[in-house]
């Protein structure tokens, strides 16, 4: 993987392939200055693949996602909210959402 941080954006050495990369730490915590040992996690949105860089990834699982109401609908960067299998209620990322915010 190379990371060309004069454009944002890293290239897939497997394929070539261009894919833009979102730091999530800028969206959510800009005033952090440390940034080192986090993960890049790569999604499909629409055609387009783009790089998520985040900090941990706790679990992957299967869960029913409820909308966020019309109250907290133009909340950027969350589509939904759920209650885990733990019983912890959490936030869910809409990522084409943070994509059009980090944009």
């Amino acid at each position: 993987v190379a990371y060309d941080a004069t454009v944002g954006s890293i290239i897939l050495r497997d394929d070539e392939e261009e894919v833009d990369l979102i730091d999530l730490a800028d969206l959510f915590a800009p005033q952090r200055s440390e940034r080192s040992g986090r993960l890049m996690l790569v999604a499909q949105i629409g055609l387009n693949r783009m790089g998520f860089l985040v900090d941990k990834l706790l679990s992957q699982e299967e869960m029913v996602i409820k909308p966020l109401g019309d109250f907290l609908e133009d909340v950027v960067g969350f589509g939904g909210a759920t209650v885990t299998s733990e019983g912890v209620f959490a936030l869910i990322a809409d990522l084409p959402g943070l994509a059009r915010a980090a944009a």
